[in-house]
C-alpha cells in the first residue's frame, strides 16, 4: 500500500480528528465523484480512487497537520503528488472551498438576501455557503460552466476579490481561440455530441469476475473520466448503486455516462455474486437511465459494455456463437424457452455492446483479462482513434478483431444514438 493512501485504522483516524466544516467542504467537493453521505464511507471510497486521494482531500480542507502526522507528507510533497496524478477534486470544487473559506458571515447574509428571491422553495436555505450553493446548483442558477449570477452578485456585495477569482477561473477554463472556430462549425453542424474535457463523463464499472476492473479504471481515469469501480456485489447491492447513480445531480455536469458490467448469468441477465439466481435482467438495468428514469442524462450519450460469462443452463456453441442465434429463443433444461435478447427502449441516446462467452472461459484463462474488454480497452486507449473515429466505428473494429481471434462473434451491438460519438473533447 502507498504510504500516501491509508488503511481503515487510519482513515477512521482522519475522520476523527476532522471538524465539521472540514467534513462539509469534503463532502461537498466529492459530490462529482462519489453518491456517499457519510464522511467514513467516503473516505474509504476515495482512498481506493488513487494514491493521491486521501492526500488531495486533505490539501483541500487546508488540513496539513493530518496530512503530516498520518501520511507523513508536507504540504509541498502533497502539492507535487497532485500535480503529477490526475485530481479527483475538479477546479470548481477548488474554487468554491476556496471562497468559502473567505466569505465571512455578513457577506453570507448580504448574498442570501440578493439572491433568494430567485429561488424556488426558499423558506429553508443552508447556513454555510457551500448550502447555499448548493441551493443555487438545483435551482440552476449556477453551475461550473455559468458562474455569471455568482459573479455579479460579489460585485454588488462589494467582494471584487471573489468576483475576481471567478472571472479568472471563467478565463482558465475558457475554450482558446485557435479551437474555437473548430469548436462552432461543430456546434453549427450539430452532428455529434458536444463533449468536454473535464470531467468527461462518469463510468461505472460493476465487476465480479476481479480481472478486467484495474485495467478498465485506469483507461477512463487517463481519459478524464470521474470512476466508480463496485467489486463483487449482490443483486441488491446492485440496485441500490444504480439507482443512487441514477438519481446523481452530478450527471449535469458530465458529457457522457458508462457502464460496464462483468459477471455470469443467462441470455437476458446478469447473476453477479449470487450465483445461479432468477438473476437481474439487463432490461431493468438499463430502464434505470432513461430520460423518464435519469432526467440529467437526457439528450446525452449512454454507453452500456456488457462481458457475460454464460452458465451451462445457456452455453456457447463449438462455433463460437449462441447454441440459438442472437434475437430467437434459447432452450433450457426443464424451463419452456426465454427471449435470449433484450429490446431496445423507445429512448434515444444508447449504445448497448453485450459480449456473451462460455463461464468455462475463467477456468481456461484464469486471471487473464477478457479478450473482449481488452480489446476494447486498447482501442480506446489510442488518442487518435478516439479523436478521429466515432464509437460505431471503434466498435466495428473492435468485433473484427474478435471475429479474426476466435470462431464466431457473440457480440450483440443495438444503439439508438442520434449524432456520431467521439470520446474526445471537441
Amino acid at each position: 500500500m502507498s504510504r500516501h493512501s491509508g488503511n481503515n485504522a487510519t482513515l477512521l483516524q482522519i475522520e476523527e480528528e476532522l471538524e465539521t466544516e472540514d467534513r462539509d467542504m469534503i463532502l461537498f467537493a466529492c459530490r462529482e465523484v462519489t453518491c456517499q453521505t457519510n464522511i467514513r464511507e467516503l473516505l474509504s471510497e476515495i482512498n481506493g480512487m488513487g494514491c493521491q486521494g486521501i492526500a488531495e482531500v486533505l490539501y483541500l480542507v487546508k488540513r496539513f497537520d493530518l496530512l503530516k502526522k498520518y501520511l507523513k507528507m508536507t504540504k509541498t510533497e502533497a502539492e507535487q503528488l497532485i500535480k503529477k496524478q490526475r485530481r479527483i477534486i475538479s477546479e470548481y470544487s477548488y474554487l468554491m472551498v476556496d471562497i468559502n473559506g473567505q466569505l465571512d458571515e455578513e457577506d453570507l447574509q448580504s448574498l442570501v438576501f440578493l439572491l433568494k428571491p430567485q429561488l424556488r422553495n426558499a423558506g429553508h436555505i443552508g447556513k454555510t455557503f457551500l448550502c447555499f450553493l448548493t441551493d443555487l446548483e438545483k435551482n440552476n442558477l449556477i453551475s461550473p460552466e455559468n458562474l455569471d449570477l455568482l459573479e455579479q452578485s460579489f460585485q454588488t456585495i462589494h467582494r471584487i476579490d471573489l468576483k475576481n477569482k471567478i472571472r479568472k477561473y471563467k478565463q482558465k477554463d475558457s475554450i482558446p481561440v485557435q479551437e474555437s472556430s473548430s469548436f462552432i462549425q461543430a456546434e453549427a453542424n450539430d452532428d455529434r455530441y458536444p463533449v468536454k474535457a473535464n470531467p468527461m463523463g462518469f463510468c461505472l464499472i460493476i465487476d465480479c469476475v476481479g480481472n478486467d476492473s484495474e485495467m478498465l479504471g485506469s483507461l477512463f481515469r487517463g481519459m478524464n473520466f470521474v470512476v466508480n469501480i463496485q467489486m463483487y456485489t449482490t443483486i441488491q447491492d446492485v440496485k441500490k448503486i444504480l439507482q443512487d447513480i441514477a438519481n446523481m445531480e452530478q450527471h449535469r455536469h458530465y458529457s457522457i455516462f458508462i457502464c460496464i458490467l462483468i459477471s455470469r448469468g443467462d441470455t437476458d441477465s446478469l447473476f453477479f455474486t449470487d450465483g445461479n439466481s432468477s438473476g437481474f435482467l439487463l432490461e431493468n438495468i438499463r430502464n434505470l437511465f432513461t430520460g423518464m428514469s435519469c432526467p440529467n442524462l437526457v439528450g446525452k450519450p449512454k454507453l452500456f459494455f456488457i462481458q457475460n460469462y454464460l452458465t451451462d443452463n445457456c452455453e456457447i456453441g463449438q462455433g463460437g456463437g449462441l447454441v440459438e442465434a442472437d434475437g430467437s429463443p434459447c432452450s433450457e433444461t426443464g424451463q419452456g424457452r426465454r427471449q435470449s435478447y433484450v429490446n431496445m427502449p423507445n429512448e434515444a441516446d444508447i449504445f448497448w455492446s453485450h459480449h456473451k462467452t462460455s463461464e468455462r472461459q475463467l477456468q481456461r484463462l484464469s486471471g487473464s483479462p477478457s479478450l473482449y474488454l481488452k480489446t476494447l480497452n486498447d482501442l480506446l486507449s489510442k488518442e487518435l482513434k478516439r479523436k478521429y473515429q466515432d464509437i460505431l466505428e471503434i466498435h466495428t473494429e473492435l468485433n473484427r478483431i474478435l471475429c479474426s481471434k476466435q470462431m464466431g462473434c457473440p457480440v450483440l451491438l443495438k444503439h439508438t444514438l442520434t449524432k456520431k460519438l467521439f470520446i474526445y473533447p471537441v
